[in-house]
């Protein structure tokens, strides 16, 4: 995923939840914060994306 052109509260959001890992296809690797409402928050990202 490429967040570029996302407006900064969502940057900022983005990355207190996760921190950039990506794995060879380019999605964003979840590792930061391991809680239900960050592993919902990132599947609502993923899913705009």
């Amino acid at each position: 995923m490429n967040f570029d052109g996302q407006c900064p509260l969502q940057k900022t959001v983005i990355s207190s939840i996760y921190n950039n890992y990506r794995n060879k296809n380019g999605r964003t690797i979840f590792i930061a914060y391991p809680s239900v409402q960050n592993i919902l928050l990132l599947k609502k990202y993923i899913l705009a994306g």
